[in-house]
């Protein structure tokens, strides 16, 4: 039942998810981003890490990312990426859901467009 609702709410971050954002990426500890993620909402920022659970459904493709001070779910358009690898990714933040205390905060990798 949480897995459903899971999806469901990272399917509701896809369309909620802006646009490209100018400027270069500030580097952010995932643990950062977790504790403060309305300073991050809408911003472009980089997350560093390693991959953990991964999950593809339909249209959908999510991976947890994880550092030593926290993880967060990533939303990508990309193939996803191996267990354990690990990775530096550059997107925006965004809250999926929150309903009274519980809040879900994924990131939504960005895509850099072919030159």
């Amino acid at each position: 039942m949480i897995r459903y609702a899971f999806i469901i709410i990272l399917l509701l971050s896809l369309l909620a998810s802006g646009c490209d954002q100018a400027g270069s990426p500030l580097s952010v500890p995932i643990g950062k981003v977790l504790s403060n993620p309305r300073n991050y909402e809408g911003k472009t920022i980089t997350l560093s890490g390693t991959v953990g659970e991964t999950m593809s459904v339909v249209v959908l493709k999510a991976f947890q990312l994880s550092d030593d001070t926290g993880q967060i779910f990533v939303v990508t358009e990309r193939m996803l990426p191996k267990q354990g690898e690990k990775l530096r990714i550059k997107g925006t933040v965004v809250e999926a859901f929150s309903l009274g205390n519980q809040t879900l905060t994924v990131f939504q990798e960005q895509i850099q467009p072919p030159r």
